[in-house]
């Protein structure tokens, strides 16, 4: 693989499967490099991209099937620059967003007016079902299946969270993965802070569950243990920037929590 760009191969999702990365604290050269890459990769191979808001304007992409917006966006604005990534030039295609149930959900209200042809909803135990149900493959497991209906029933939270139990593990058995994910989560909480004032009915991060989203994160310890770590790892400056003044709203959002649930 070219050492100028950030990809690597991913055997888990398909044996023809490769995944780039793009963000803005990559050097020029690299986020060009990588674009140019993922833009011409063969057809017979599945690409794709993760990637912050660097990617939401200004990048001809024609090819894009998909748009996930795993993180809602800062504005209605970005979430139109996002989605605008897919479905171009006359060809077909399709967005996801993710939402944590209770409020983020009237996030929907805002941006529904902005779907012509509306917004398809679905759940998260519907998205993990099909996810870790197991298919069944030959008439013998058919029958078995049909004489132990009430045994399969609830099948796929079994393997569900056996998956997240295995997540879980494997961060605990690799520190450099350990930290990783955590900073990833803090950063992810540090970000929740600066959605719009005029969000902030949808985007509050007073009401976020941290012990619940550290989980998403494959995290074992209580956020504020997580909290207090990236701290003590941070240097301190003694001129407060608005980047530091957002960590430190962040910081205090976790302070607030004091009750949160750890799996030991």
């Amino acid at each position: 693989m070219d050492q100028s760009i950030t990809a690597l191969t991913a055997p888990l999702i398909n044996e023809d499967t490769i995944i780039y990365k793009l963000h803005g604290s990559l050097s020029q050269q690299v986020r060009t490099s990588t674009l140019n890459h993922f833009a011409n990769s063969s057809k017979d191979k599945h690409t794709v991209l993760l990637c912050t808001d660097v990617a939401s304007r200004g990048l001809d992409l024609p090819e894009i099937s998909r748009v996930i917006e795993y993180d809602p966006p800062f504005t209605v604005e970005d979430h139109l620059h996002r989605i605008g990534r897919t479905a171009r030039a006359g060809k077909e295609g399709t967005a996801s967003l993710f939402l944590l149930p209770g409020d983020e959900e009237k996030y929907v209200e805002k941006i529904e007016p902005l779907h012509d042809n509306g917004i398809h909803f679905t759940n998260f135990e519907k998205v993990l079902k099909n996810a870790f149900d197991k298919k069944v493959t030959t008439e013998e497991e058919e029958a078995n299946k049909s004489k132990n209906r009430l045994k399969n029933i609830g099948k796929w939270d079994v393997e569900a969270t056996t998956w997240q139990l295995d997540a879980e593990r494997s961060l605990l058995d690799q520190p450099r993965a350990n930290e990783i994910a955590t900073n990833a989560f803090i950063s992810h909480i540090r970000a929740y802070t600066t959605h719009l004032s005029s969000e902030r009915d949808c985007f509050n991060v007073k009401k976020l569950h941290l012990g619940h989203l550290a989980k998403a994160f494959a995290l074992r310890e209580t956020p504020k243990k997580l909290a207090a770590n990236n701290t003590n790892s941070e240097s301190k400056k003694p001129k407060e920037t608005a980047k530091t003044k957002m960590y430190r709203i962040a910081d205090m959002a976790f302070k607030a929590q004091s009750d949160e649930f750890n799996i030991s």
